[in-house]
């Protein structure tokens, strides 16, 4: 189950307030000082969204191991 989100929505920002402790925000800006995000808000919109990915993924991933059947091995065919 996949949410499709419109290009309209992406570019569509909302602003937020969020407290973090100083010790993350400080990685935070390290990270973005040596280049690897534009700016906190960049790192911060990739990370929800990778949250978010993640949470979406629980069901399939559950429905998939009520799904798994492991065949039972006979003793004599134990490579042991």
């Amino acid at each position: 189950m996949s949410m499709q989100v419109s290009d309209t929505k992406r570019k569509e920002l909302r602003l937020i307030s969020v407290k973090v402790p100083s010790f993350l925000l400080e990685q935070l800006d390290s990270l973005v000082e040596k280049g690897f995000f534009a700016s906190r808000s960049e790192a911060i919109r990739l990370a929800l969204s990778r949250l978010i990915s993640r949470y979406n993924a629980i069901p399939r991933k559950i429905e998939l191991m009520k799904n798994y059947r492991r065949d039972e091995i006979e003793d004599d065919e134990l490579p042991f």
